[in-house]
């Protein structure tokens, strides 16, 4: 099987084959003016409404929770539901330990701790649109909000998985996604936080693998915190695949001494969706 050429962009060279990668012959895209990313200032929906805290505390009862979620409910906005007990949320980019709800405490993996980085929980807000069914509400999930330079709810999946890199004494991360991810670019930025350096392989056209990329969009912010950045082809992509691209890398890093954490395409793994089942339980049935 012919080797994938992962193109790895420099400022001074506009690419260098994986060959050359696996020999420890490449050069990283270093950051093009490392700077600190302004933060998002959190603001409150316009024309709409924020579901009041007595309405999700009488739907909590309606729906059969006890006492002790209908009260932390009726506490203060700033405290987050964390299975069922109301716990102040920790300082931002600091870990802290997770205790997963009682229902789902027979799952694998548990979760043992995660990284705050995003300011939660985030409102939900009604949006009044013109036209909308007799009877019908639309709300929103203020999950622009989290804060965290524009990461969204990119954030939640990596909250358990950079506390988990960091458990296991790595010092960089790998992940990948297309040239514009979100994701890529939340990973890059959460890696910067807590001092881990980002390997990121960014799949694209073929004429886009054969040239610099350039600083646009997602681009942009991914090296201005320092990740180390690598092209791959549509086609080579579909014949190695995210898992072997990943191996390929990680190969390579360890052979340089270096400790990795593969982080999958969109953070998507068992630990990864650990904040689908956190939400769920806050959202669905606390305030929906």
């Amino acid at each position: 099987m012919a080797m994938a050429s992962i193109i790895g962009h420099c400022p001074n060279r506009p690419s260098v084959l994986l060959a050359s990668l696996l020999q420890n012959k490449s050069c990283n895209s270093r950051a093009v003016g490392e700077s600190r990313i302004a933060s998002i200032h959190q603001f409150s929906g316009e024309g709409g409404g924020e579901l009041r805290r007595g309405q999700r505390v009488r739907r909590a009862r309606r729906r059969g929770f006890g006492l002790s979620v209908t009260r932390s409910m009726a506490g203060s906005s700033e405290q987050e539901v964390r299975g069922g007990e109301s716990v102040g949320r920790p300082e931002m980019l600091t870990t802290a330990s997770y205790s997963p709800p009682s229902w789902a405490s027979k799952l694998h993996p548990l979760p043992s701790q995660f990284c705050t980085l995003g300011q939660f929980p985030t409102p939900i807000h009604r949006w009044n649109l013109p036209g909308l069914p007799k009877d019908t509400e639309v709300w929103i999930k203020r999950d622009d909000l989290t804060g965290m330079q524009l990461s969204g709810n990119k954030v939640r999946k990596l909250e358990f998985l950079i506390a988990d890199a960091k458990a296991q004494g790595a010092d960089c991360v790998i992940t990948i996604g297309g040239i514009q991810s979100n994701h890529c670019r939340a990973t890059a930025v959460a890696a910067k936080y807590f001092n881990l350096d980002c390997y990121l392989i960014l799949r694209t056209s073929r004429t886009v693998v054969e040239q610099d990329p350039g600083l646009e969009g997602n681009l942009l912010v991914e090296r201005m915190v320092g990740a180390h950045v690598s092209l791959v082809s549509k086609e080579e992509y579909v014949q190695l695949g995210s898992v072997g691209l990943g191996k390929l890398l990680t190969e390579k890093l360890k052979a340089e001494g270096r400790k990795p954490y593969v982080i999958p395409v969109g953070g998507s793994n068992s630990l990864g969706t650990w904040y689908a089942l956190h939400i769920s339980f806050y959202n669905l049935y606390l305030v929906a």
